[in-house]
């Protein structure tokens, strides 16, 4: 059996520094299973900076997404405040994430930077989606591998 890739350790890794109450964060989740929230960390895009050959080193940069959606829960509590209580539990979520990213002080070996961009409202995912508001998060992670598959 192969060891995993660089970038599966890291993906995981972060995977587990973000989780925990309240967030049910999971890999690559539908928007299907949606049922009132949703966290998911999103593989994304993994680039080749460069390449190095004596000894063979790859860098690149890791391009993962926090995809976070709330849907409204209290349709009798009037659309005001139903979107209120909706915009207010996004919010919530984004900083509790913020919060654990922040707190991050090790990633596995070989990462030499990450860092967290500002939410980003305009999801594709929502277009159209009456009740629900969301956001992605993209987090981006140097890294160097002896792999040149990352």
């Amino acid at each position: 059996m192969t060891e995993p890739s660089k970038r599966e350790e890291i993906l995981e890794a972060l995977r587990v520094a973000l989780e925990g109450s309240p967030v049910d964060l999971a890999r690559n989740r539908p928007l299907g299973d949606l049922k009132s929230t949703i966290v998911s960390l999103n593989d994304g895009e993994t680039e080749l900076v460069e390449e190095y050959f004596n000894p063979s080193r790859y860098e690149f940069v890791l391009s993962a997404t926090l995809e976070i959606v709330v849907a409204s829960s209290l349709p009798e509590a009037g659309e005001a405040a139903e979107k209120g209580a909706r915009d207010a539990a996004l919010d919530a979520l984004i900083e509790t994430l913020v919060a654990r990213f922040e707190a991050i002080e090790t990633m596995p070996d070989r990462v030499t930077d990450w860092r967290m961009l500002p939410p980003s409202f305009g999801t594709q995912a929502l277009l159209g989606a009456a009740g629900m508001k969301g956001c992605e998060l993209e987090i981006e992670i140097d890294y160097w591998s002896d792999r040149s598959s990352g």
